[in-house]
């Protein structure tokens, strides 16, 4: 869906560069086509959802108003490991809200949900070993150099 979507139904003089900065602190990639940004509805629905959970701390979007004051007392970014830790739940949860907001959701739309939050879970579990070889060869080269010097 357009950017443009997501920023006239936020409101509350939300700008492209906040929703830009909120996208990339929830992890969440944009897809630039031609002069247009678009974000993946699943996604960044998911990741609000992990974000607006009962218990949670306050989660402050980049430029607001806390934030400007110095008094904002939460989190700005969302951590992947926990939607991957949480990933069932957070999708129970998004198809609850879906159900209590009037969306019917019929079978197929469900078991398709589960599925993509699946295909989501296995992707960032076989890129974690590849970033993780990545950090430790950093680490490596490093002591390497420090210990030229």
């Amino acid at each position: 869906m357009s950017e443009d979507v997501y920023i006239e139904a936020m409101g509350n003089g939300v700008s492209r560069k906040g929703f830009r900065a909120l996208c990339k602190n929830l992890m969440v990639p944009l897809i630039e086509i031609g002069s247009g940004k678009y974000v993946d509805m699943v996604r960044f629905e998911l990741a609000m959802t992990a974000i607006t959970r009962i218990g949670q701390d306050n989660f402050f979007v980049p430029g607001c108003e806390s934030i400007r004051n110095n008094s904002a007392k939460g989190r700005t970014t969302l951590d992947p490991a926990e939607v991957l830790d949480n990933y069932q739940v957070l999708v129970e949860e998004l198809l609850a809200a879906k159900r209590v907001n009037g969306v019917e959701i019929t079978r197929n739309v469900k078991e398709t949900a589960r599925k993509a939050a699946e295909r989501m879970r296995d992707a960032a579990l076989q890129n974690a070993p590849w970033k993780a070889q990545k950090t430790n060869e950093y680490s490596r080269n490093s002591r390497a150099k420090l210990s030229v010097q």
